[in-house]
């Protein structure tokens, strides 16, 4: 079960596409330099939290922070998971009564990223799994990314401990694109998938960014 998750995480790094620095995207960029470097005894374990509407790369950015940190550090330790999927990994070593085993193991992590925590709203009878699992880290030294459609104060239905434990970590909005990003964004997309894009093409990307206010 855990070495699936593992074998998933490192799938998921493969492939990933250049992260364009966005003025959008700064203050996020800077709050996972948090997650610096492998485990220290000495540090205690920290939650970061990215929350934005869909699209605007959350997801992209914390892949890529993984990506940058194994580079440096070979022997780091990881692993990316939806919330729902830690949950139901918490609630199935419940039922085979290893749950103490397996916060051992996610224990030993040096960074756990975990995608879509919005995704409590739907299923608040998991959350008790998701609070032991945050608790167990914090009193470790794994640093925590999540990321979330909303501010952590708006996921409806989330315990108050859970959105404590979030803002006393460091919580940062990722804005959708404004017109210039999404101009930079085009001229991206027409070089990385060569798109058949009459050139110049900063005067074909900012005609598309005009009229596709998009994410």
């Amino acid at each position: 079960m855990f070495d699936e998750l593992l074998g998933s995480s490192r799938a998921a790094l493969d492939g990933i596409d250049t992260y364009l620095n966005l003025v959008e995207n700064r203050l996020a960029r800077a709050a996972v330099t948090r997650l610096h470097s492998p485990r220290n005894s000495v540090v205690p374990g920290s939650i970061t939290l990215v929350h934005g509407p869909t699209g605007t790369g959350k997801t992209h950015l914390a892949l890529k922070t993984l990506a940058d940190l194994t580079g440096r550090h070979p022997g780091l330790e990881y692993a990316y998971s939806s919330t729902r999927r830690l949950c139901e990994m918490m609630q199935r070593a419940d039922e085979q009564q290893s749950v103490a085993e397996l916060l051992e193991r996610f224990s030993a992590l040096d960074v756990l990223v975990c995608d879509d925590l919005h995704a409590l709203e739907q299923t608040p009878s998991l959350q008790t799994w998701f609070e032991m699992l945050i608790e167990t880290l914090e009193r470790g030294s794994t640093q925590v990314l999540l990321l979330s459609r909303k501010p952590v104060g708006e996921i409806r239905s989330l315990d108050r401990r859970l959105v404590s434990r979030c803002h006393g970590g460091l919580c940062v909005g990722l804005p959708l694109p404004g017109l210039e990003s999404r101009v930079q964004l085009f001229q991206h997309w027409f070089r990385e998938m060569r798109l058949p894009i009459l050139k110049p093409f900063v005067a074909s990307a900012r005609f598309l960014a005009e009229r596709l206010p998009l994410s």
